[in-house]
Protein backbone atom coordinates (compact mmCIF):
# COMPACT_ATOMS: atom_id res chain seq x y z
CA UNK A 1 0.00 0.00 0.00
CA UNK A 2 1.41 3.40 -0.96
CA UNK A 3 1.81 6.20 1.54
CA UNK A 4 -0.83 8.94 1.16
CA UNK A 5 0.37 12.29 -0.18
CA UNK A 6 0.23 15.34 2.03
CA UNK A 7 -1.35 18.36 0.39
CA UNK A 8 -0.61 21.94 1.44
CA UNK A 9 -2.85 24.92 0.95
CA UNK A 10 -2.51 28.68 1.11
CA UNK A 11 -4.54 31.77 0.30
CA UNK A 12 -3.68 34.59 -2.04
CA UNK A 13 -5.23 37.69 -0.55
CA UNK A 14 -6.54 40.97 -1.91
CA UNK A 15 -6.33 44.01 0.38
CA UNK A 16 -4.69 41.88 3.13
CA UNK A 17 -7.92 40.18 4.25
CA UNK A 18 -10.13 39.19 1.30
CA UNK A 19 -9.48 35.76 -0.26
CA UNK A 20 -8.58 36.26 -3.92
CA UNK A 21 -7.52 32.64 -4.56
CA UNK A 22 -7.31 29.38 -2.65
CA UNK A 23 -4.35 27.21 -3.75
CA UNK A 24 -3.64 23.51 -3.12
CA UNK A 25 -0.12 22.16 -3.67
CA UNK A 26 0.64 18.44 -4.06
CA UNK A 27 -3.02 17.67 -4.73
CA UNK A 28 -4.06 14.07 -5.17
CA UNK A 29 -7.04 14.57 -7.46
CA UNK A 30 -7.56 17.32 -10.06
CA UNK A 31 -11.34 16.83 -9.80
CA UNK A 32 -11.39 18.48 -6.35
CA UNK A 33 -13.52 21.57 -5.97
CA UNK A 34 -14.37 24.36 -3.52
CA UNK A 35 -17.90 25.51 -2.74
CA UNK A 36 -19.18 28.23 -0.41
CA UNK A 37 -22.66 29.40 0.48
CA UNK A 38 -23.95 32.65 -0.96
CA UNK A 39 -25.86 35.04 1.29
CA UNK A 40 -29.12 33.63 -0.08
CA UNK A 41 -28.07 30.07 0.86
CA UNK A 42 -27.26 28.79 -2.63
CA UNK A 43 -24.04 26.92 -3.28
CA UNK A 44 -21.34 28.73 -5.24
CA UNK A 45 -18.67 26.58 -6.89
CA UNK A 46 -15.34 28.33 -7.37
CA UNK A 47 -13.63 28.41 -10.77
CA UNK A 48 -10.58 26.17 -10.96
CA UNK A 49 -7.39 26.09 -13.00
CA UNK A 50 -4.05 24.31 -12.76
CA UNK A 51 -0.94 26.41 -12.33
CA UNK A 52 1.96 23.97 -12.60
CA UNK A 53 1.47 21.54 -9.71
CA UNK A 54 -1.04 23.82 -7.97
CA UNK A 55 -4.81 23.70 -8.11
CA UNK A 56 -5.94 27.32 -7.95
CA UNK A 57 -9.54 28.15 -7.03
CA UNK A 58 -11.01 31.60 -7.60
CA UNK A 59 -14.24 32.63 -5.86
CA UNK A 60 -17.27 33.75 -7.88
CA UNK A 61 -17.77 37.49 -8.36
CA UNK A 62 -20.60 37.45 -5.82
CA UNK A 63 -18.33 36.00 -3.09
CA UNK A 64 -18.67 38.14 0.03
CA UNK A 65 -15.74 36.71 1.99
CA UNK A 66 -17.81 35.13 4.76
Amino acid sequence: MSKPKTAFYFYRLKDDDFVKEFCVANHADPTQYVETLARDGTLQRWDKREEGDLLVFRPPDSYAGD
